[in-house]
């Protein structure tokens, strides 16, 4: 009697799942390529720059105000406005030429852009502002001089005047008197007189004796007058100080006597 063995099969051992971990094979997943995203950093161009347009606005603005002020005759604040200005200018060149990569020519070019913009300014400042006129020792002196050397005798009197309520003007008028004292002319007062005419006049006007004119509405109409011996040699003076005045006729005026109307300062 054959005796038959039965196998028993051996148990499979247990898996601890804290143990084991699962296995991944890449080669048999592939996935999708991998992207990188570059940030490129690009710089606006000058026009797209609010720091380009603010300056540059400012520095117009500047300008056209140091314009106005100048004509209207505020010298300092014009003066101020001006060179306040610049820096505006300066800045909106130096973003104008940010983006040229030849660092060389970015220099040269804002440097003499920069020098071009103060030219630029300094020039329409000069043509601007007006400063009032203040004689100099030697114009003073220059003056004297012309009318010691007039042919003609001088007037027995001259007349200084200016505007009653303008004082700078009569100050102004006031230097004028030892000017004309040195030369032997004789000042009525002497002392200026404050006026007040019916035409006003800005400039300065040389006033003698004349007949009224024949019509009076028609101001291209005017009337034959005899020419005094000092006028000359007063429009010559005024003339050579950078003043050119004007002739008037008064027929209140005695014969003698000569008025020199300050209507303004005169601007440099």
């Amino acid at each position: 009697m054959s005796h038959l063995h039965k196998k028993r099969a051996k148990p499979k051992p247990k898996l601890d799942p804290e143990k084991t971990s699962p296995t991944v094979d890449l080669t048999t997943r592939p996935g999708p390529p991998l992207l990188c995203q570059v940030a490129l950093h690009t710089e606006n161009p000058w026009h797209e720059k609010n720091l380009f347009w603010g300056t540059a606005t400012g520095w117009v603005t500047l300008v056209i105000a140091g314009i106005g002020t100048g004509v209207s005759g505020a010298g300092m604040i014009a003066r101020f406005l001006f060179v306040a200005a610049v820096p505006f200018g300066w800045i909106a060149i130096w973003c104008a030429f940010s983006l040229l990569s030849n660092r060389t020519a970015k220099l040269l070019l804002r440097l003499v852009s920069c020098l071009l913009c103060a030219a630029v300014t300094w020039l329409v400042a000069s043509n601007t502002i007006r400063e009032p006129m203040e004689l100099t020792l030697s114009q003073k002196r220059e003056f004297t001089n012309i009318l010691k050397t007039g042919l003609a005798a001088p007037p027995a009197y001259t007349i200084i005047s200016c505007p009653d309520a303008d004082e700078q003007t009569c100050i102004f008028a006031a230097t004028f008197i030892p000017v004309f004292q040195r030369a032997g002319w004789k000042i009525e007062g002497p002392q200026v007189e404050r006026a007040r005419i019916t035409v006003p006049e800005k400039s300065i006007s040389i006033v003698g004796y004349g007949p009224p004119l024949v019509d009076p509405q028609d101001p291209d109409h005017g009337v034959w007058t005899q020419v005094h011996p000092w006028m000359q040699t007063l429009s010559t003076a005024f003339k050579m100080v950078g003043i050119t005045p004007i002739a008037q006729n008064d027929p209140l005026l005695p014969r003698n006597k000569v008025r020199i109307y300050f209507g303004s300062i005169p601007q440099k």
